[in-house]
């Protein structure tokens, strides 16, 4: 089914999420306000074409507006609003408003679940952020893309249930975020804008296809950079390993799995990249805690 969703309900007048300027997207772009001045945008597409997204314009913005935006998968790229890039999964991303705001751009094919907040800058101000920060882009926390990713999931609730939960999801993220960007900026370790770049794409094109990911020497190939400063670069900007890295999201795209569809363990096991399914059985247990069964079956023992 193509759709491009824009639903907005009032609540928040002086900022009213994102709106689809060029391309077509088939999925979700749906918005909810939240309370005056606060509001989400859950995006949850495939590009069929090449696309651009921008916020609407805050009604009379004195500055210190912003947008937070965290991505559990894809890749968008930022083109104006206070830099230039891309803006990947695992990040959560703060673009501050300038101007006509940030404009988002996306390829075509690229697959995009996420959420962004928008604040208006009388909020900001109340929760004594900083209104003059600028663009901020660093490892989002385990329990924050987790409220995202639920927040994701839940559309088969009747719509009055429904908005209450996502209403008390969209504070939850509101609250995880904002603590996380109060944190001290992260030290890269000595890495160049340009290495950081770098390093994000290919972050990128490791987990663009879990079942069949690039190599160490293919993605530092296909990076610019050396093995060894490409591995660097991930624990710095992502606190792992590059294997870490696919380690964790093969197993984070698996627990997905095992909640939102009845397939066979071993038919998981395969889509996320592990030939043999009792080493995909062992990795989970350790990474979660618990078997994948319990997960799948509701408190089933393997």
């Amino acid at each position: 089914m193509d759709q491009t969703w824009l639903i907005g309900d009032g609540v928040a007048p002086s900022l009213c999420g994102l709106m689809l300027a060029t391309g077509r997207l088939d999925g979700r772009l749906e918005n909810l306000g939240l309370r005056p001045g606060l509001s989400v945008t859950l995006l949850d597409f495939t590009a069929a074409t090449a696309a651009e997204i921008a916020p609407n314009p805050p009604t009379g913005d004195t500055g210190g507006a912003c947008h937070l935006l965290a991505l559990v998968q894809g890749q968008v790229l930022l083109t104006q609003g206070g830099g230039n890039g891309p803006l990947p999964a695992g990040h959560l991303h703060h673009l501050p408003h300038q101007g006509d705001g940030p404009l988002l751009s996306v390829c075509a094919g690229e697959a995009v679940r996420g959420a962004m907040l928008h604040i208006d800058a009388p909020l900001m101000r109340t929760l004594g952020a900083d209104a003059a920060q600028g663009l901020d882009s660093r490892p989002a926390g385990n329990q924050c893309l987790r409220v995202v990713d639920r927040m994701l999931e839940t559309t088969s609730e009747a719509p009055p249930l429904r908005d209450v939960m996502l209403h008390a999801k969209g504070l939850e993220y509101l609250a995880l975020a904002m603590a996380e960007l109060q944190q001290p900026a992260i030290d890269h370790h000595g890495l160049s804008r340009r290495e950081q770049a770098q390093i994000m794409a290919a972050h990128g094109m490791l987990l663009a296809d879990l079942a069949k990911p690039p190599s160490l020497r293919q993605l530092a190939g296909a990076a610019g950079l050396n093995e060894k400063r490409l591995n660097e670069g991930f624990r710095a900007l992502y606190g792992a390993t590059v294997f870490e890295c696919l380690r964790n999201a093969r197993l984070e795209k698996g627990r997905q799995l095992l909640f939102d569809d009845q397939l066979p363990l071993k038919t998981i096991a395969w889509q996320v990249g592990y030939t043999h399914v009792n080493n995909f059985i062992t990795a989970y247990r350790n990474h979660f805690g618990e078997p994948p069964r319990r997960h799948q079956n509701g408190g089933a023992e393997e």
